[in-house]
């Protein structure tokens, strides 16, 4: 009788490192954990950052550069930011803002998560 070969589970952050390989197609993380940390903790944001990339690139130009970090607060917890690095005028950024938050923003689970979409001028 032929032995059946049975996979071990996975573990269960199996999904959320998938998730994060997939962030990495999209936007810069940076090498230290803290990015890592925060999805691990709350992966609900794995699924909100992936499904904001389409309004992103819509709203700020198909090759908009995306970056994720997670810097402590001054009471020591961590928040999530989205940054389009934003080479353009202020104008422009204004209008492109505008358009996210109409498109994505006000009607997502971003709100009140732990995640904040921001930009940075270079």
């Amino acid at each position: 009788m032929a032995e059946l070969l049975v996979s071990p589970p996975l573990p269960a952050s199996a999904p959320i490192a998938s998730a994060i390989q997939q962030l990495r197609v999209y936007f810069l993380l940076p090498e230290e954990s803290s990015v890592e940390e925060v999805l691990y903790e709350e992966p609900a944001l794995t699924q909100i950052l992936l499904d904001s990339v389409p309004h992103l690139k819509s709203c700020f130009g198909s090759d908009a550069v995306l970056a994720l970090r997670a810097p402590l607060d001054d009471s020591g917890v961590r928040e999530l930011y989205a940054s389009v690095l934003w080479p353009g005028g202020v104008d422009e950024l204004r209008s492109a803002l505008a358009r996210f938050d109409e498109s994505f923003l006000f009607d997502s689970p971003a709100l009140g998560a732990n995640l904040t979409f921001t930009y940075e001028l270079v």
